[in-house]
């Protein structure tokens, strides 16, 4: 046997045993648009913020939100997703102790209208949400099948509240690689610089920065499995440098 058929061989084997696609084989990553498919998640998320007069080791935000997502009604490619929260437990000991109290996110929601590659298409709805985190990233993913080692880029704009009665425009170029396909669960890893304007409290922000993560995309339930996501942005306002630091985690729980 010579050096090509062995070679030709071992990769057989080991795309049997532990059921990855090779480089030549592809997958297609939709989410499921059938109306009345309804996902529980639960969001984890971390907030650190270096400023004036808050300790930069303290976490600013911490908490668990509780989500159900329900899809309202469906029309080709495109669905209208509805993403209620059930649940919140937050905590922001240094806003409260200077009197800040923490928004009641029970009840809280957004609809959207959005196709089953993650593209939002119009934004139907949203309360009065105070802590949006976790929100306002989805996945874009690719027109065509893509293979483990492909990649596909996608730009994101997006308005999210900012907390304290703010607002923020994030812009994100978003670079994602598909890594590895085992079984139904495609990982999928992104990053891309991010810029942002908006203001809080009457005040003007602006900033710059990254983020990064991985996701573990249900190819076969069309649906998000995990995703974990960090953002680094320094910022400016007032005349103020300021620096955050967020993780944010999404994980289905059925």
């Amino acid at each position: 046997m010579n050096i090509r058929s062995i070679r030709v061989t071992v990769i057989t084997i080991v795309s049997l045993t532990i059921n990855v696609p090779l480089q030549g084989q592809s997958v297609l990553l939709r989410l499921n648009s059938e109306e009345g498919a309804v996902n529980r998640y639960m969001m984890g998320l971390e907030t650190l913020m270096d400023m004036p007069m808050l300790p930069a080791d303290e976490p600013l935000i911490t908490g668990r939100v509780y989500q159900t997502q329900t899809i309202l009604s469906s029309e080709g490619e495109v669905f209208e997703l509805q993403t209620k929260t059930d649940s919140a437990d937050i905590s922001m000991p240094m806003l409260q102790a200077m009197g800040q109290t923490i928004p009641d996110m029970a009840g809280q929601s957004q609809t959207m209208k959005m196709d089953t590659r993650g593209r939002m298409m119009e934004l139907i709805y949203r309360s009065d949400l105070e802590i949006g985190a976790g929100n306002w990233f989805t996945p874009e993913l690719p027109e065509n099948p893509v293979s483990p080692g492909e990649s596909w880029t996608a730009s994101i704009n997006v308005a999210v509240p900012a907390g304290m009665g703010g607002s923020m425009t994030l812009n994100m170029d978003v670079t994602y690689t598909l890594v590895s396909v085992s079984g139904d669960i495609a990982l999928i890893d992104f990053v891309g610089p991010i810029t942002m304007v908006g203001s809080t409290q009457g005040m003007a922000m602006d900033g710059t920065g990254d983020f990064s993560g991985t996701m573990m995309f249900d190819v076969g339930g069309r649906r998000l499995e995990r995703s974990e996501t960090i953002v680094n942005l320094d910022m400016r306002a007032a005349g103020m440098r300021m620096a955050m630091n967020q993780s944010v985690t999404m994980q289905l729980l059925h």
